[in-house]
């Protein structure tokens, strides 16, 4: 066995690999590096994960003067969580910050909170084993390209230890101009690339993921941290980095304003990325927004903001605005002026002027509902560069069925990938060419409200959909094949209101439906990776070797519904990690709640192999159980043999009393 560890670049690797592959010799070859597009090339790629927070604790307290947990006193342990914390669960920065409490001696608590403390500050004073794990670290940042460092050092504008979304990281990328592709690529995708081209070298970690296992958000190591603070302190003679970190900390700002603190805040006119939250008033933010001419990125975070001032409209290098968290009930005719808008997003309440359609760099628009603005629909309809669509649609009458499908149908857009409609209207669209053509690029669809008879027959023809959340009254046969057909399909929430209750015992495959249940066969579904499944009954059943790379299940049934059935297959799901059962209680007795809660353990653990996947199991609607109703003839029974015991009781009684009177005679 041959362990190569560091290895740096692909070259170092080629030079090598001659003298050790292919040489018959059969020895086996272990390479360890940083660099994840290295160690793909070298062969099969083993990631490391990150010390649990037991492990970490060993560790550190092992190399401390106490040698174990049980052994620190408790004037120690707030620091050392702090330092735990910091580290990251890392073991290079659990190693070399026990280093610096020395084992010969038990220090004081106070030295232990100064080590605690300078964690993360770009501090110098604390001795060359630190100094030579930021040489370490910084050889990941010297092998980045350089538009990957750029984007890290924006990083600096990150609080400590702060999670900061995926989307609005890469919205702050493009605001700061730090993004650049070649004409016609997307810049946003690039964007996204370079977040996840960083989280795998190490330097950001992941913190959230969605259904294809891609993290929606990170944080950014307190090691790092103090990594891009030691730029700024001159340390490696790093001049263009320390300029840098000095730009993004003047041209991106985030200001909290407390209740008591509406005093005027000085803020640089030259910003470029700005956040605000707090009790702001319009006149403040009148104030602001009229002289930042700048300003590429802005977020307002406050219910007391019911207004936005028509000075908006001269942020005319405005990408982003975010609205979400505000109250604002209209946005000013000036609005529609920004033609440099990438991304608007707003709360439902909010209502949008006329003139969308002047907003040609319109990327992405969340939440409108377009029932406060009658006209809204088909000025989206023409946005070129349309990307992400969230609408609602509340006020409905007869027309609305058709006339959403219809206008939506219209789209000039050719780049959709992401649509969500929430709505009480029912969404027949007719399975023609538009639907292919218009959505043919879609890969997330989200249907909330709208409930279908069954699933509509136009979803086979979205061949790149991953994501889709629909609702369907009648869960069918063809429902499932159409489901299972979708290739690239790796995440579904499926609401189902009922399943057919007369189906015949034979279907055209061969396959036998028992249990008056749904079979989920081995073929279909082979690339979902999570599953949703919300129904009143469970009425399907997972076969042996179906949807076989499902990791996570999530399922809601009524348990007074699904008592006579509750074998659903679930031990024959060979690959799930994570399984989550919401048992709804209304109209069901304890007793038949606590058959569906053994039923789901027995599936999942008495028939899994090792390792088991985690099981969460919760109850709703516990208030509307009811109780036993106990079987009349059981009653009678009870009854019947209280009576006998009560006359075996009494008869008994007498022999004993006859007994005494004889006896005392």
């Amino acid at each position: 066995m041959i362990v190569l560890d560091n290895i740096w670049d692909l070259s170092v690797w080629e030079t090598i690999k001659p003298a050790l592959v292919g040489n018959s010799h059969g020895s086996g070859i272990i390479t360890t590096t940083y660099k994840v597009d290295v160690a793909e090339s070298i062969g099969g790629v083993y990631r490391l994960p990150l010390l649990s927070n037991e492990d970490s604790k060993i560790l550190f307290y092992k190399r401390t003067y106490f040698g174990s947990e049980d052994g620190c006193p408790s004037g120690y342990r707030e620091s050392t969580m702090r330092i735990l914390n910091k580290c990251g669960r890392l073991p290079l920065a659990i190693i070399t910050f026990a280093s610096l409490l020395p084992k010969d001696s038990p220090n004081s608590p106070e030295e232990w909170k100064e080590v605690a403390d300078s964690i993360g500050s770009g501090s110098f004073e604390l001795g060359d084993r630190v100094n030579n794990m930021r040489r370490i670290l910084s050889r990941s940042y010297d092998n980045l390209p350089e538009h990957l460092r750029t984007c890290f050092l924006y990083l600096c504008t990150v609080p400590e230890d702060y999670v900061i979304r995926r989307d609005s990281l890469v919205q702050r990328w493009l605001s700061e101009d730090l993004i650049h592709g070649d004409d016609g690529q997307n810049l946003q995708e690039l964007g996204e690339r370079y977040f996840y081209e960083l989280l795998n070298t190490g330097m950001i970690q992941p913190i959230e993921h969605d259904y294809d296992v891609k993290a929606l958000a990170c944080r950014v190591p307190v090691l790092m941290t103090d990594l891009i603070f030691s730029f700024a302190n001159k340390q490696e003679n790093r001049s263009h980095e320390e300029a840098t970190i000095k730009s993004f900390q003047q041209t991106s700002l985030s200001i909290s304003c407390s209740a008591d603190s509406k005093r005027d805040l000085k803020i640089n006119k030259s910003l470029r990325v700005l956040e605000l939250e707090g009790p702001l008033g319009k006149q403040h933010i009148a104030k602001y927004i009229g002289s930042l001419h700048q300003l590429r990125y802005l977020v307002l975070e406050s219910t007391e903001i019911t207004v936005i001032p028509r000075q908006v409209g001269k942020l005319q290098f405005l990408q982003m605005l975010d609205l979400r968290k505000t109250s604002v009930h209209e946005l000013p005719c000036t609005f529609v002026g920004l033609k440099q808008l990438r991304c608007l997003l707003v709360n439902i309440s909010t209502k949008l002027p006329a003139g969308i359609s002047n907003l040609q760099a319109l990327e992405e628009l969340q939440e409108t509902d377009i029932s406060k603005s009658p006209d809204i629909l088909e000025g989206i309809c023409t946005l070129p560069e349309l990307r992400v669509l969230k609408i609602a649609l509340w006020s409905w009458d007869e027309s609305s069925s058709n006339l959403l499908p219809e206008t939506l149908c219209k789209l000039i857009t050719t780049k959709l990938k992401h649509l969500s409609i929430c709505t009480s209207c029912s969404l027949e669209f007719k399975p023609d060419d538009a639907i292919q053509t218009i959505f043919q690029h879609v890969e997330k669809l989200e249907i909330q409200h709208s409930t279908f008879d069954t699933l509509p027959t136009w979803i086979d023809k979205l061949k790149k959909l991953s994501s889709l959340s629909i609702e369907v009254y009648l869960l069918n046969e063809g429902a499932l094949q159409i489901l299972g057909g979708l290739p690239d399909l790796l995440f579904l929430s499926l609401t189902a209101k009922k399943t057919p209750e007369e189906r015949p015992k034979q279907i055209p495959e061969g396959r036998v439906v028992g249990e008056d249940k749904l079979l989920v066969g081995s073929n279909g579904f082979d690339n979902l990776k999570t599953l949703h499944l919300f129904s009143r009954a469970i009425g399907i059943k997972f076969e042996k070797g179906s949807m076989k790379n499902l990791e996570r299940l999530k399922l809601s049934f009524q348990a007074s519904l699904t008592t006579d059935n509750l074998s659903f297959g679930l031990e024959n799901l060979s690959s799930l990690k994570k399984v989550q059962v919401e048992i709804i209680c209304f109209s069901a007795t304890e007793k038949a709640v606590k058959e569906a809660e053994d039923a789901i353990r027995h599936m999942i653990w008495e028939n899994f192999g090792v390792p088991k996947p985690a099981l969460e199991i919760r109850r709703s609607a516990e208030e509307y159980m009811i109780e036993e109703k106990r079987d009349l003839e059981a009653m009678l029974e009870e009854e019947r043999r209280d009576k006998i015991r009560a006359s075996w009781v009494g008869r008994t009684a007498l022999v004993q009393k006859d007994k005494q009177k004889k006896k005392n005679a």
